[in-house]
Order: structure tokens, then sequence, then C-alpha cells
């Protein structure tokens, strides 16, 4: 049958990476790169505007702004109920009051599974989620740090 990972009541389809390159610390929220060091939005003020963040540097499950994992590339298959989760009037929120430039939208890539996880920054590595299927937790990179790639 279909069943949930650890820590959440939602089935494992609901929300999959599909990228198999998993960054740690992306060296992006640490570091903008050269062109991004004046843009309008830096990554804790786009954090604080998608997910309401406080001042603390922490995000929605605890983890510190820029010590967290997930999978590179913005590619992933998220199901009509976890986009449902969030009413409209937050996506259109986000679509019309942000400023979307380059820098910006670079940020986004980190926090797509933000998005559809409630605001969780970690992403849980695949082979670390017994309910998905064999085929999804398979590992072909070897877990490193971003720091100074992405």
């Amino acid at each position: 049958g279909l069943s949930s990972f650890e820590g959440e009541v939602a089935p494992w389809y609901e929300y999959v990476s599909l990228s198999h390159h998993y960054l740690t610390r992306p060296s992006r929220v640490a570091t903008p790169s050269a062109n991004c060091t004046l843009a309008e939005l830096g990554f804790e003020d786009l954090h604080r505007l998608l997910f309401g963040a406080g001042e603390d540097g922490e995000a929605a499950d605890g983890v510190q702004l820029g010590e967290f994992g997930f999978y590179c590339c913005s590619q992933f298959m998220v199901h009509r109920d976890r986009v449902h989760r969030r009413p409209r009037e937050w996506y259109l929120r986000v679509s019309e009051d942000i400023p979307w430039e380059h820098c910006a939208t670079s940020y986004m890539e980190v926090f797509w599974h933000a998005v559809f996880n409630d605001g969780a920054l970690h992403e849980q590595k695949r082979q670390e989620r017994p309910a998905l299927p064999f085929f999804l937790r398979v590992d072909n990179f070897i877990e490193t740090t971003s720091d100074g790639l992405v």
C-alpha cells in the first residue's frame, strides 16, 4: 500500500525530488554570487517573505539557514494535494508582491522543496525514506558540500 515517510502523515508520492545531486550547505545562502551582492532581496529576505520566518535565522523546521541539505536543480513531482495546502492567496501574493529578479529566482532552486513541505528547509534524502519505492531510494552521488559551487 501507499504509506507516508517519517514525521509526515501525507503519502510518499505527494512530493518527491527527482534530481540525484544532493547538496549540503548551499554556498549561495552564505555568500551570494558577485552579481547578487546588490540585489533587492537576499536569501533570508526571500525566506521571510515566502514563509513568514522570523529574524532568528531559522527555518520552520528549526534548521539554521545555510545548514541544510536538498536536491539540486528544481526537478520534482508534487501532487495537487500538496499544492493545495497553501491557499490561492499565498500563491498570488508570492507571484505579485515579490520582486522576481535574477537573484531571487536563483534562490528558488533552494526553496522549492520547502514550498511544498510546510516551509521545512532540510529535505530528507530519498534513501532515508523507507516508504519510497526502492528505485527512488538509490543514491548515485557522493554527498558533498556545495561551498563555492552552487
